[in-house]
């Protein structure tokens, strides 16, 4: 089962990754997409696991 933090954890992941996207260009861009979609999936299972639905 998560920790209380986890989800929290995984929205200020999301939330950085989101940022460094809209601050980069577009040689970096691909690598943050990267981060975005692991953040996003981190969060996800977080949700998941925390209402039962995982």
């Amino acid at each position: 089962m998560s920790k209380p933090n986890d989800a929290g954890r995984a929205l200020v992941r999301l939330a950085e990754a989101v940022r460094a996207y809209l601050d980069s260009d577009m040689i970096v861009a691909a690598e943050i997409a990267r981060e975005l979609r692991q953040a996003l999936t981190d969060a996800e299972r977080v949700v998941r696991t925390r209402s039962g639905n995982y």
